[in-house]
């Protein structure tokens, strides 16, 4: 088979925490990671006998919660660095299509779900008494399956965060 795929994404979150104390936090929060589109062509054999190239394209949504425990390390009075380490429930939702010739092709769905951990690194940047900038890289793992190869899913992100007192 050959496939041609797009490896890049915009990732979207939106959460909640608590902060414990000035150091331990939790985070509570829904992502959508990625949407990954592939295409290419495979080899199948027809009624009559022949090999002949079928072309499909598949649609991939990466998206669940995430529940973290956060350590936020002042590094003096505005600046701190955080790290966590979370669990997570991300759905592969994959989408094939077959197609052999237009209005003839046909749909399946393969769904799978990984449950495990993922850890970040970042710097918070209190820009007011209420109101922080975050970035922050995040490390999902490797996500996918025999049907659709396995990938790497990782973040990069700026963010605002609001503190409530």
């Amino acid at each position: 088979p050959t496939v041609s795929c797009n490896d890049t994404d915009v990732a979207a979150r939106l959460g909640a925490g608590y902060q414990f104390s000035t150091t331990w936090g939790v985070e509570l929060a829904y992502a959508h990671l990625a949407s990954v589109t592939s295409e290419g062509t495979t080899t199948a054999i027809a009624p009559n006998g022949a090999a002949i190239t079928v072309p499909y394209g598949a649609l991939i949504r990466i998206r669940g919660p995430l529940l973290a425990g956060v350590a936020t390390i002042p590094l003096g009075e505005k600046w701190s660095v955080i790290t966590k380490l979370g669990t997570l429930r991300l759905a592969d939702i994959n989408v094939l299509v077959e197609t052999s010739g237009g209005a003839n092709g046909s749909w399946s769905h393969i769904g799978t779900t990984r449950v495990g951990q993922y850890w970040g690194i970042g710097g918070l940047y209190d820009y007011t008494d209420t109101f922080s900038i975050r970035a922050q890289y995040e490390d999902f793992g490797r996500l996918g399956n025999a049907a659709t190869g396995k990938f790497a899913v990782k973040t990069l992100s700026l963010g605002l965060v609001y503190t409530f007192y």
